[in-house]
Formats: C-alpha cells, structure tokens, sequence
C-alpha cells in the first residue's frame, strides 16, 4: 500500500474503503473523556439519515498499538466534516456509533452506503475529583490525527473488504485555576468546580475541584479541549431556590488558563400553561414543563423541570443561557406537546433555543395534543429485508420499531431465520425477537419472554441501565434488572391478554412494579382492575400513583370507592411531575364519574 500523503488530492485512494480527506485549515479542539465519573450522557440523537446496510469495521489502539478496549467510535457524515473543518459549524452530532469490545474492534452497522469520518475515544478513566491518569488522549479521527481536516474519508460498505485502525493521539494536561466570588456577598468555599464536555452527541462531566476558604479552584491536570464548566453550590439543583452559580464556555488549550468568575441567581420565570384549542387538555395534574439546554451548550442533565399547579401555573428559577421548552404528561392520553411559548410579550417556537436574561421573566406556554410518534422504519420493505435490517440494528429501542413493522406483515416465513436468536445473550434482543414470534401466534414468543422474566442466570454487558455505575465495572444484578423490567414492558408492547397472568405477580416485585401497571393498562383486559385496586396499598407512593393511573386507562369505573379512599393521600411520586397520590385520585375520579 502507497504511503499517505496529506495533501493529496481527494480522489486518490488509500485502501478499497478509504480516502482522503481534503485539507483544509481550522483545527478543530480536541475533547476528551474524563473517565469513568464522567457519566455518558446522550445530549442530542444522532440525525434523521437515510438507514442501509452498510457498516464499517475497524481497531482502535494506543500509541504502543495495544488495543483499547471499551472506546466508544463515531461515525460522522463528510459534509459534516467538512462544514467543521471551514469553520462553518462545530463538530455535532454523529450519525452512528459503536463501542469496542475486548479486542480493541468495533462495528459501527445501519449506515447508508456512503463516505464517513471515524473518530475515537479513549476509555473514561478519570475517577471524579481525582488526579488524571498518566496518559491522556484526545478524539483521534481516522486513521491518527486530532485535526478533522487531516482525517481519511472511509467508505461505509455492504462487505468491508478492509478493516480501519484508529490510533489514539496523547495530549498534554494543562493547569485551570480561577477565583470565584458571589453576587450576594456570601462566601463560595465549598462550591463545586465542573467540567462537562460534548463529542459526537454523547456528552459526560465530572466534579474536577472545590473553591477553598480564599475563594480559589485549583486544577493542576486539566486535559485540552471546549468545555462548559459550571460552579455551584455543593450538592444542589438546577432549579434550587436561592442557589448562585455561574455556567460558561472554557477553552483549555496549549497554556494555562486562569480565571475570574462571579456566582449569580440566574434567571427566573412566573409562567402558566394555556391548551390550544381551549379544552383540548382537560387538567394540569400531571403536567411538567421542562427547560433543556439548547443543543449547541455542552453540559449534560442541566434540563430545570417545574410541575404544573391545579391552576396551571408553574414556576423556575436558577436559569442561565439558551432553553428549549418541553411539556409532558405522566398521565394517560391524551399526550401534549408545547407548541409555541411567549417570554415577556414576545412569541417564539417551542424549540427555538429561548436566551434568558439575568432576572424575572413572565412566560406563558402553550400546549396542544401530540400526536403519535411515527415510526421511521420504511414498512414498504419486503419481509427479508426487514429482516436483515432487524439483524443488523443493534440498539434494542431501535431494533423494537423493526420487530413492530414485522408483525405487522402478517408473515410467518420471517420465523425461521430469526429462531436462532430467541436464545440470543442479549436478553433484549432476544426479548425484540420474542415479541415477533408472540405477534405472529407463535408460542414460543410469549414463553421466551416469560423466561426472561424468570432468569437471574449470568449474563455479559447488555443493554438497557440507565446509567453507568460511577466506577465504570458491570453490575451483573443492574443487567438482570434491566432485562426483567424490559421484558415486562414487552408484554405491554404485545397486548396480549395471556400476558396478564405474568404481569400479575409482579406489582410488588422492586425491579418490575414500575412498568407493570402501563404494561396492564396497555393490554385493557379488565380481570387487571381487582389485583390493580388492590396494588392501592403498596407503601410506594410512586407506585400508587402508577396504579392510579392504570386503573384510569383501563376506564375501572368499580375503583372510584377506593379512590375516593386515598383522596386525602398528600404523599409526592418521584417522577415525572412529582405528582401527589391525591391529585392522581381527583383527576381519575373526574375522568371515572
């Protein structure tokens, strides 16, 4: 193979998927993972793009051409790439990913025939608060460079003749140091110093440093890169009355950076939630409006969330920067979606990316009826081709959209090529090929769901935990958890009435109770209202508030007696609107009477 040159021209080909890419002169800022306290975060899905079936394969090494194990891989679209490297955007979202495996190589599936820049990580391996390993490496594109302009295109193929090799690039630490007084006067010893950084779509952060007595952070090690870095009050909230913090976009290159900052109470909104058109909602209890960072902001989990009052008010504080408005509903259908919002007189989109200033803000919010999600699988497609895209998708919550538009053909020559995998490892892939088998009358469906539901056995990493453990090692009794609680959630999927006598049992068992009443009340069958109304005496009041709202979908006109026993139920949920047993109970009954 002919050395590679840097600055040949485009069309001349490396290897029989490669190519590469043109120069260009912006270097784009390396980011690096932390380490294992930097938790993942998916900050924005990858983008719509048109789905084949071509992948890219490849290794990721270290400069020493170990492999590295456990690195996540990105694949970017070359117009992308391109745009960064102009300086016409930064580097956002990838359009698929992938992690390594043991060996060090990785398979990034689903893409469309096509040329892609390949980037990767290096493992999270810096402990929170603690000192930054040895080695530190950047995202390095393909095939070893932080520079976008200098990465190779590769060609997504049907069957990879080649595979790719990243070779991570080493970057040295440099000192962060700042003094931070506050706007009130109080003192800042003891605030927390964060980092939060972005690559790919996938974002992670980690508490770095404490402001000393003197009102000085220190941060000897400090990896290069963009990073929003916030300080706050130990152990406080977004949205925490009376909290002072400062959030701001740091740039950590070649020298040391020191810095002067100033804590504040942000932005605040007095607001309320208007349905258009009138009546289309007919109660607030159980309405939520959240406010996210707008997609182009760095930190993770910064979203500020306010449950809706009885009379449709609601209030924030703690605010700094740009937000999208969101507004869900934990309760049955009809689902809402905030249309429009108009801050101090003036309207904008929902998800305009709104800029808050310093001080109080009048914010009135409108919500109408969402429509059903559709699903972006093309049901056009023959069975076997379905079927093949189903194989090949390897993100369970993905690959279930594929399971659904196979049901519905109706076709049960789909079964044997997929037999195999209903004793698949990854108990949610095997539990999406079960549901197909169920959804075509095929016994071993439901029974391979049930077995899921019953198995405690060992199993590898799989999917589904809603967050990595703070040490970063595999927790064998979350995995177990995860698939029991997706295998229930299934059985709601299915709206089987057989599925009944599974579900049953488990409105008091601690990793599925969650998911049981939905999955009840997506089945609609009535022998679930007794068991249900009896569920009404969990201790949990989460639980009673899910019960409720089982009992609401499945139009339980016999539970009004016992509702009306636990309408004086002040106890708060923990989720979604923190919605209090006794609101859950006079919104039912209203429905109910």
């Amino acid at each position: 193979m002919r050395e590679r040159s840097r600055v040949a021209a485009p069309s001349w080909r490396c290897c029989s998927n490669c190519r590469l890419f043109p120069l260009f002169r912006l270097v784009v800022e390396s980011l690096l993972v932390f380490g294992c306290a930097f938790q993942p975060t998916v900050l924005a899905q990858p983008l719509k793009q048109p789905k084949g079936n071509a992948v890219i394969v490849g290794t990721v090494v270290d400069e020493h051409h170990v492999p590295v194990a456990r690195a996540p891989v990105y694949a970017f679209s070359a117009e992308d790439a391109r745009k960064a490297s102009y300086g016409l955007k930064r580097l956002g979202r990838s359009i698929g990913s992938a992690s390594t495996d043991g060996t060090g190589t990785f398979q990034i599936a689903g893409l469309a025939a096509g040329d892609y820049v390949i980037a990767a990580e290096a493992i999270p391996t810096f402990p929170n608060g603690g000192p930054v390993p040895p080695r530190v490496y950047g995202p390095t594109f393909y095939p070893s460079t932080l520079d976008v302009s200098q990465a190779v295109l590769v060609n997504a193929l049907d069957h990879p003749a080649e595979t790719v090799q990243i070779e991570l690039v080493s970057v040295k630490p440099v000192r962060v140091t700042g003094t931070v007084i506050s706007a009130s006067g109080r003192s800042t010893e003891g605030f927390d110093v964060k980092l939060f950084r972005s690559f790919g779509g996938f974002g992670s952060g980690a508490t770095l440093a404490v402001v000393g007595a003197t009102g000085i952070f220190d941060i000897p090690r400090g990896p290069p890169g963009r990073y929003e870095l916030a300080i706050e009050p130990h152990a406080s909230q977004p949205g925490q009355e009376g909290r002072e913090f400062v959030g701001t976009m740091i740039d950590v290159k070649e020298h040391d950076l020191d810095l002067s900052l100033t804590v504040e109470p942000g932005a605040s909104l007095t607001g309320h939630v208007v349905a258009e058109p009138s009546g289309a909602v007919t109660t607030p209890i159980g309405l939520r409006v959240t406010v996210n960072t707008a997609r182009e902001q760095l930190a993770p989990g910064r979203e500020i969330a306010a449950a809706v009052n009885g009379d449709w008010s609601f209030r924030m504080t703690g605010l700094s920067g740009s937000y999208d408005f969101v507004v869900s509903s934990d309760r049955p259908p009809p689902m809402v979606v905030a249309t429009r919002v108009v801050v101090d007189g003036t309207s904008y989109p929902a998800a305009a990316g709104i800029a808050l200033a310093e001080g109080d803000h009048d914010v009135v919010v409108f919500v109408a009826p969402r429509e059903a999600p559709k699903s972006t699988v093309d049901i056009t497609q023959t069975s076997s081709a379905l079927v093949e895209q189903f194989r090949n998708e390897k993100v369970f919550w993905k690959q279930i959209d594929i399971a659904k538009a196979l049901a519905g053909k109706h076709d049960a020559s789909v079964l044997p090529p997929l037999a195999g995998w209903l004793g698949h490892q990854n108990r949610h892939i095997r539990g999406n090929v079960a549901f197909i088998f169920a959804s075509l009358g095929d016994p071993r469906g439901l029974q391979t769901i049930a077995d899921i539901l019953a198995d405690r056995s060992e199993r590898p990493d799989g999917q589904g935990i809603p967050s990595a453990p703070s040490d970063g090692r595999y927790r064998f009794e979350r995995q177990v958890a995860a698939d029991r609680y997706y295998a229930a959630h299934l059985l709601g999927d299915l709206r089987d009435p057989r599925g009944l006598a599974l579900l049953v049992p488990l409105l008091d068992d601690p990793e599925t109770q969650s998911i049981v009443p939905w999955s009840l009340g997506q089945i609609g069958d009535k022998r679930a209202i007794p068991p249900l109304i009896a569920a009404l005496d969990n201790d949990d009041p989460s639980q009673r508030v899910l019960v409720i709202y089982a009992l609401e979908a499945l139009h339980a006109k016999e539970a009004v007696p016992r509702l009306l026993m636990v309408m004086n139920d002040d106890c708060k949920s923990r989720f979604g609107a923190l919605v209090t047993v006794s609101e859950a109970a006079k919104a039912a009954i209203a429905k109910l009477q």
